[in-house]
């Protein structure tokens, strides 16, 4: 049996509540400049609780594409920032949720 060593889709979301538009601005920031480290096979949008007015919420969808060590690795880094948001600061409240990894290519097809 051979082993997979192929690329991987990933899909991470975080979830960003505040009591303040600046607030919640700087702690989606600050995720999505982990994502832009990155720089390549990583994107990301984000949704945001109101077009106008103070943004109290804010949704980021991450997806990446690579192999199993970038996508362990990113992943683990990003949940180190939302956990270190979670266990330092009062003002915010972040959820980190790991919607899981896909082989690019169907395993099952594979030859022996």
């Amino acid at each position: 049996m051979s082993w997979y060593n192929g690329e991987f889709t990933q899909h991470l979301s975080v979830s960003i509540k505040a009591n303040d538009h600046s607030t919640c601005l700087r702690a989606a920031n600050f995720i999505k400049k982990q994502c832009d480290v990155w720089a390549f096979n990583v994107r990301y949008d984000e949704h945001k609780s109101v077009r106008k007015g103070p943004v109290l919420s804010r949704d980021i969808m991450i997806y990446q594409e690579a192999h199993a060590s970038d996508i362990l690795i990113f992943k683990e880094a990003l949940r180190r920032v939302c956990n270190h948001m979670i266990f330092h600061r009062d003002d915010v409240e972040v959820k980190f949720n790991d919607k899981g990894a896909v082989p690019v290519n169907n395993l099952r097809n594979q030859p022996n």
